[in-house]
């Protein structure tokens, strides 16, 4: 990689380093530039470092090497409360996907790598090239994954609990181990605002436990899947459906006005954004983590508050981290776990809370957030068990800090997923 300065000489690292920070230099160069890195739960091979179950407690950068040399582009998203598996995406520019390559690594008993049709369920602690191409995006649950392909066809692998692949059987030995498609070729899922190659999350697709849903083209949101005991479907019951089934609106009726969409990474709830800025929950909310300022269970979407300039949201295990058009951030639910939501204490809040400063990206994860500011410092806050914190320690599992903490040597993230207790991100150097 280059480095970009006015001046001339032999600098040490620790001289780079503080004059990159000062912004007396800046990195320079191409595709290469851009580094994946990980921290905490190493369960499963999931950090990448072909190791099966080793953690680290402060960033470790995954496979610099070739065959890697393309440089990554995007992390897929969702399941961050139980998933220990990943899927990256690579490319040699950033405007074309049949010219990228799409890999996937981790835990893998349910084949939820999709990494073949033969059943294969061996883990794979570092990045395997995942069969096929065209991929737009790719999210995850527990144990399944969802894929948007550019043609906008959605397709699903790994376990079917529930009915949760959408393929129209409810039966948990319906397991994958390679893509499916949901529903006809002629069914056209949304593909705009977001995903490979453009290195940003796409929030079109998301997957609850064993609940799936999806927006399509006309911005209709369709749920399948489990839908007890809470209704976390939004179909205004608890019937549980093994196919994709269009959700209905506030009043009953369904409409076509959501453009972000967020579940419940254990299965429990889900929050939309619709196409004016709102911000809309339903499912379990035993605690308080629909924002509603209480803690009773909605089967179909209710609004939070009335404002309407929310522009992401993420929900953990069983607390909601959500951030504005004007930068601010907001946390809600529970918050026993190392005061998981930032506010410099334990109390748990049903409804929206800010968090001091001006942020730009958030995500929720097990009992821990990570967030980066506009400065483009990453930080973590919440639990810090198995050193998920980024600050090269670890501490008790009901420890860690309330308050927001700087991952160590690490910024500019350009993109961030949460594991089983683990953060994952592509970072600009220095690293």
């Amino acid at each position: 990689m280059a480095i970009t300065n006015s001046e001339e000489g032999v600098w040490g690292l620790d001289e780079v380093y503080n004059k990159i920070n000062q912004s007396d230099w800046t990195y320079g160069g191409g595709d290469n530039d851009t580094g994946l890195w990980g921290w905490g739960n190493g369960g499963n091979g999931v950090l990448g470092q072909n190791e099966n179950n080793k953690s680290y407690s402060s960033p470790v950068q995954i496979v610099a090497d070739a065959p890697y040399s393309n440089g990554w582009k995007a992390l897929c998203g969702g399941g961050g409360a139980d998933a220990t598996f990943v899927f990256g995406f690579q490319g040699s520019d950033t405007s074309d996907n049949e010219n990228g390559t799409t890999w996937s690594w981790g835990w893998n008993v349910f084949g939820q790598l999709g990494l073949n049709e033969n059943g294969n369920a061996g883990n794979a602690s570092s990045p395997t090239q995942l069969p096929g191409g065209n991929w737009h995006y790719i999210t995850r649950g527990r144990y399944t994954a969802f894929g948007l392909k550019t043609d906008a066809t959605l397709w699903s692998w790994g376990y079917n609990g529930q009915g949760v692949l959408g393929q129209g059987q409810s039966s948990h030995q319906q397991r994958r181990s390679s893509p499916v498609r949901i529903g006809p070729a002629t069914s056209k899922w949304n593909i705009s605002g977001g995903g490979y190659p453009s290195g940003t999350r796409n929030r079109k697709i998301h997957i609850s436990g064993y609940a799936g849903f999806a927006l399509k083209e006309d911005n209709s949101l369709w749920s399948w899947g489990s839908n007890s005991p809470a209704g976390r479907l939004g179909q205004n019951n608890t019937t549980s459906y093994a196919s994709p089934k269009q959700v209905e609106g506030p009043d009953g009726v369904a409409t076509t006005n959501w453009a972000y969409l967020c579940s419940g990474q254990r299965g429990t709830n889900c929050m939309a954004i619709d196409l004016d800025g709102g911000l809309w929950g339903w499912g379990d909310n035993d605690d308080g983590d629909l924002g509603f300022n209480s803690r009773t269970n909605y089967s179909r979407p209710k609004q939070v508050g009335y404002d309407n300039n929310w522009t992401d949201v993420s929900i953990g295990d069983n607390h909601t981290v959500g951030l504005k058009s004007d930068n601010t951030l907001w946390t809600w639910g529970k918050n026993d776990q190392g005061g998981q939501l930032g506010h410099n204490n334990t109390t748990q809040y049903s409804s929206p809370v800010q968090v001091p400063g001006s942020w730009n990206q958030c995500y929720a994860s097990l009992n821990s957030t990570i967030a980066t500011k506009t400065d483009g410092t990453t930080w973590c806050w919440g639990t810090n068990w198995v050193g998920n914190l980024g600050q090269n320690s670890t501490t008790p599992y009901s420890q860690g800090s309330s308050s927001p903490v700087q991952v160590l040597g690490k910024a500019s993230a350009t993109h961030l997923t949460g594991m089983y207790g683990a953060w994952m991100g592509i970072f600009s150097p220095p690293g």
